[in-house]
């Protein structure tokens, strides 16, 4: 079984609408001006860290 999570961060004071973001950002890869880039580098650490075994 595997799993796909997606995650995003809206820039402040910009309208949020998730099914937008999720089939731009994340179906078609699509940078957004209404999105922060997130850290994932330690973002991808701390879950490395966090569920090591």
């Amino acid at each position: 079984m595997s799993m796909d999570l997606n995650f995003w961060k809206y820039k402040d004071n910009t309208a949020h609408d998730h099914a937008t973001v999720y089939q731009t950002a994340c179906c078609d890869g699509e940078v957004m001006e209404v999105l922060e880039v997130l850290p994932i580098d330690d973002i991808l650490k701390k879950v490395t860290t966090t569920f090591s075994n």
